[in-house]
């Protein structure tokens, strides 16, 4: 029967291939596209990619949370660097090494070094971090944190940190970086677990 049709034979076996073929590529698709926004997800969950507005919606609050946890850290990284610098010319204005005059140039261009720093490589993704935080938690609950930095709530509810409103790459806004960390872990420890996958 094979011998009277090979060409039907022939014809049917290499659509079966190409079928199974296709399946397995649209499955294989569908599973790397899943991983790969997986993979973006965690990527922005550890820091290693900018997050904006609409990545951090994504996150779940676990996810939220490492986010933050990484954001902090990274504030407290400027916040520290900022003291211990400060640190060194007092020393230097105490010790007699340099005027008062000298102490206040060095300070303001210390200051103004650190906030371009801050502007250029944090001060959007940690806002981004803050507001997603804020927004997840409810007003009442972000009341309760002290020492978190207040915000201003227009007539049609959106909301901005008090922060944001500083200049940026003066230094005026890398002074409150230990501030912005404190709110931002406090926050992220009050998110709620995440519901169970089903």
């Amino acid at each position: 029967m094979l011998r009277k049709a090979p060409i039907s034979f022939a014809g049917l076996s290499i659509l079966g291939i190409a079928l199974g073929f296709g399946l397995a590529h649209t499955f294989l698709s569908t599973q790397i596209t899943t991983k790969d926004g997986e993979i973006s997800r965690y990527r922005i969950a550890l820091g290693i990619d900018t997050a904006s507005k609409g990545n951090l919606i994504e996150l779940n609050n676990q996810e939220l949370s490492a986010k933050a946890s990484n954001t902090a850290a990274k504030l407290r990284d400027i916040c520290f660097t900022l003291r211990k610098r400060s640190d060194e010319l007092k020393n230097l204005f105490d010790t007699g090494k340099i005027s008062k005059k000298d102490l206040a140039n060095r300070q303001t261009a210390l200051d103004k070094d650190i906030g371009e720093d801050f502007a250029r490589n944090l001060r959007a993704d940690a806002f981004n971090v803050d507001n997603e935080l804020r927004r997840r938690l409810k007003p009442e609950v972000v009341s309760t944190i002290i020492g978190i930095s207040p915000t201003v709530t227009s007539n049609d509810g959106a909301r901005i940190d008090m922060l944001q409103l500083l200049p940026a790459g003066y230094g005026m806004d890398a002074q409150w970086t230990c501030v912005l960390a404190d709110g931002i872990e406090q926050m992220a420890k009050l998110l709620p677990p995440d519901a169970p996958k089903q």
